[in-house]
């Protein structure tokens, strides 16, 4: 798909990639070494902080990560191949066919979300999050037990009522 994605970016434009990083090594080094090869494909650390390059960036196309929100914030346009749970208010571009990720990159890189929008997304995220994050992320104590804390809280209201 990468191949693709970049056969349909604009002309010279560069397309980075990062593997998410719960996923390392999920392409294999042999898919990997056959897009770096391509010209305009960079290969990022995958445990680069997002922060570190999201100013630097015109666009984000993602799947469905947590970097798409953390663009979004900062006011940068995002093209979302997945069902993202940030993909709301007209936020982000939603990819419903491969062939119409062209014209949505069109789109998107002269768009900026509307900061009334982002900061309803930002309150909506508030009031339905908790605290902790999948242990897969972060397996410190604390992390772990907040979180089943929270994911058991969640189970008991939904079946309490």
């Amino acid at each position: 798909f990468l191949d693709l994605l970049s056969e349909m970016m604009p002309f010279n434009t560069e397309l980075l990639v990062k593997e998410h990083p719960m996923h390392i090594g999920e392409y294999g080094m042999q898919r990997l070494s056959k897009l770096v090869k391509r010209e305009n494909i960079q290969l990022l650390d995958p445990r680069l902080n997002p922060k570190e390059i999201l100013d630097k960036i015109d666009l984000l196309i993602t799947v469905n990560s947590t970097t798409g929100f953390e663009a979004i914030l900062k006011k940068k346009p995002v093209v979302v191949l997945g069902d993202a749970w940030y993909n709301v208010l007209d936020l982000a571009f939603d990819v419903d066919d491969v062939e119409e990720i062209p014209s949505l990159i069109n789109k998107a890189i002269q768009y900026t979300p509307d900061e009334n929008n982002i900061l309803k997304l930002i309150g909506y995220t508030m009031e339905s999050t908790y605290n902790g994050v999948p242990p897969a992320v972060r397996r410190d104590d604390k992390n772990v037990d907040d979180y089943c804390k929270n994911f058991m809280s969640v189970i008991k209201e939904k079946v309490t009522g």
